[in-house]
């Protein structure tokens, strides 16, 4: 696969074993992103350089998703193609864990009627508020009591 890279990049690369991550060696961004020299055009990212030489072209609108979670790796076999929104929700953002979430830290499913969506969209359990509702009004009532 290589030969289809120019050799500036392949000797910016550690490995190229088909099954493991081809890890960038050259300059990389703080987030761990390869970074191309800039006579090599409009491709900033490693990543998706390689990606264009070895698969073909990135869809306008579309990201490049390492499913290995190495952003340094210039294994196109590592990468999808997908939407900026979909490349967000596999992140490991606070949000993005959230997100994906099935059950509250109780227990309780975040699903149909048990779930409330907040003003800022976050998502709550019902379930648990109710809890929380029962609680302080009994405390409220031993207090006035």
């Amino acid at each position: 696969m290589k030969t289809h890279l120019p050799d500036w990049f392949c000797s910016r690369v550690s490995s190229f074993d088909p099954h493991s991550c081809w890890v960038w060696t050259g300059y990389k961004t703080k987030a761990g992103y390869g970074q191309l020299p800039r006579r090599v055009g409009s491709t900033s990212y490693a990543h998706r350089f390689s990606y264009t030489s070895l698969v073909g072209p990135i869809p306008p609108g579309m990201t490049v998703d390492h499913l290995c979670k190495c952003t340094s790796c210039v294994n196109p076999a590592h990468m999808e193609v997908v939407t900026r929104g979909e490349n967000a929700k596999r992140g490991g953002s606070p949000h993005s864990v959230n997100s994906r979430k099935t059950h509250c830290s109780h227990g309780h499913e975040l699903a149909g009627e048990n779930v409330y969506l907040t003003p800022d969209g976050r998502r709550k359990c019902r379930e648990c508020g109710r809890t929380a509702a029962r609680i302080y009004q009994r405390q409220k009532r031993s207090i006035n009591a």
